[in-house]
């Protein structure tokens, strides 16, 4: 299995590097280049208990992308964590998720054939993959059910009526 994780922030990086202390090959991505550079340092970003170890012990065994598309063509399962920040209504901004699932769903498309699983692990309201996440990639044809997979396990869930 090659396994890419797509948000490199307080969450994302201590997943990844726990999944590359697994033996796993990681494929990563974030767009913020302070926490590129400190990786690149083999250094956190963050306040994490003993992940600076783990970037200094597992460093090999992650790589770091700069293009989506290359990031999504070498492998088949794929980790979003990213901000879902709260609104004034009480639920949660997809506009990250929506803003990356657009950019990857190019190159979803261009696979065609070849099984790709999308995993959001970032917080979300109730339904929002069938109400707006699988609708918006299935509006671009992006999202093909027979090639491609999308499933929601989140690190922490909201409780609410939302």
């Amino acid at each position: 299995m090659k396994i890419s994780v797509i948000g490199l922030g307080k969450l994302g990086l201590p997943f990844a590097f726990f999944l590359a202390s697994h033996g796993n090959k990681i494929l990563c991505y974030d767009k913020n280049k302070k926490i590129l550079d400190s990786i690149e340092k083999k250094r956190s970003p963050f306040v994490e208990p003993y992940l600076e170890k783990y970037i200094k012990k597992y460093r090999k065994n992650v790589e770091i992308y700069e293009r989506l598309d290359d990031l999504i063509n070498k492998t088949n399962v794929t980790f979003l964590v990213l901000p879902t920040p709260s609104q004034k209504d009480g639920s949660f901004s997809n506009q990250y998720i929506l803003n990356v699932l657009k950019k990857i769903g190019k190159s979803l498309k261009i696979k065609r054939n070849k099984k790709h699983l999308i995993n959001i692990t970032s917080t979300l309201s109730p339904y929002s993959c069938e109400k707006i996440l699988i609708p918006f990639l299935e509006k671009y044809n992006y999202f093909l059910f027979k090639c491609s997979e999308i499933i929601f396990a989140a690190q922490r869930l909201p409780f609410g009526d939302q």
